[in-house]
């Protein structure tokens, strides 16, 4: 740490953090680790007056809450809104979840897709959703992951995969995977496998599973292996292809709803929307906000959104 001389006194110090868990709700063990400690116990000494580092520890309280102030600060992204591209995710979800199949929703990154995920799973507390990384893309990795989810303590792979099936056999339930490009055609075939294997014998029902990420996972099946793993290929029911240049002006208008955008203003997201992706549109808007120190929405104008995508270096489509 600094040496920096701390502003606040340790009884200060004290007050200010019983303030700031009573107002975030998070436990001392959440507060510890925003600190940069490994568990509460450094944290439980220095509140009971026993801690011999307390410089130190009013320093990491003072970095703390100055960092939480400016985040509280920071203008807020828009809420979701069931735009036509995460409706098209929404409404793939459904069809699996429904009928217990599996379905591809891939495309232009930036259009919504997870937003629509996460709230599909707010919606529907059955549905399981993983987000698959680089590192965990493996069978392995994925069992891992919905094993957690599933409260499955199992270490070996066979016996996650035995565990996972005995859970869902008979359900009605979904596995959405976010991020699946990051999956190999082999990785994806086990999962048809774990599909298969929770068909109830006596009413056919099984689980549903909705693979969601860019075009690599399209391509990774349908093109590169669709000999090799033609199985998974007849196993996928829907497939959902999303564009970033479909996606619609009452769209931006609807996300944006708050700020009262004249025409302008609004067709300069439509076309960050439509030229590079929605999420980018969302962070111009943000930023601009940021940059120019604007609190209210009526304050702000085309020439600011502007500005703001010519310092992002942003391309912009005629």
């Amino acid at each position: 740490m600094s040496a920096i001389k701390p502003h606040l006194t340790a009884d200060e110090a004290r007050t200010a953090l019983a303030e700031y868990q009573k107002r975030t709700g998070k436990s001392q063990n959440e507060i510890s680790k925003e600190l940069g400690y490994t568990n509460a116990t450094a944290l439980s000494r220095f509140r009971s007056g026993s801690y011999e580092s307390e410089p130190e520890m009013i320093k990491r309280i003072e970095q703390l809450l100055k960092i939480s102030a400016k985040r509280a600060a920071a203008p807020k992204k828009p809420s979701y809104q069931k735009i036509s591209t995460s409706q098209q995710v929404a409404n793939l979800i459904e069809l699996c979840h429904g009928r217990g199949e599996m379905g591809v929703a891939y495309g232009d990154p930036g259009v919504g897709k997870t937003m629509a995920v996460r709230q599909y799973a707010k919606e529907n507390e059955d549905a399981i959703v993983v987000t698959i990384s680089p590192t965990n893309a493996t069978i392995t990795g994925v069992n891992e992951l919905i094993a957690d989810k599933l409260g499955i303590k199992e270490k070996y792979s066979r016996r996650i995969t035995a565990g996972i099936t005995a859970k869902l056999k008979g359900t009605k339930r979904i596995i959405v995977i976010d991020e699946a490009q990051h999956l190999k055609a082999k990785v994806v075939n086990h999962l048809r496998s774990i599909v298969d294997a929770t068909e109830d014998e006596d009413t056919g029902e099984r689980i549903g599973m909705a693979l969601i990420g860019n075009d690599e996972i399209f391509f990774e099946l349908k093109v590169k292996q669709a000999a090799a793993y033609s199985q998974v290929i007849d196993r996928i029911t829907y497939w959902e292809h999303l564009v970033a240049k479909e996606v619609k002006k009452d769209d931006i208008q609807l996300i944006f709803n708050e700020a009262a955008f004249d025409e302008d203003a609004l067709s300069l997201l439509y076309k960050i929307s439509t030229s590079v992706s929605i999420r980018k549109a969302v962070q111009v808007f943000t930023n601009t906000l940021l940059l120019f120190n604007i609190k209210d929405y009526s304050e702000l104008t085309t020439a600011h959104l502007a500005t703001t995508a010519k310092q992002m270096k942003i391309k912009i489509a005629v």
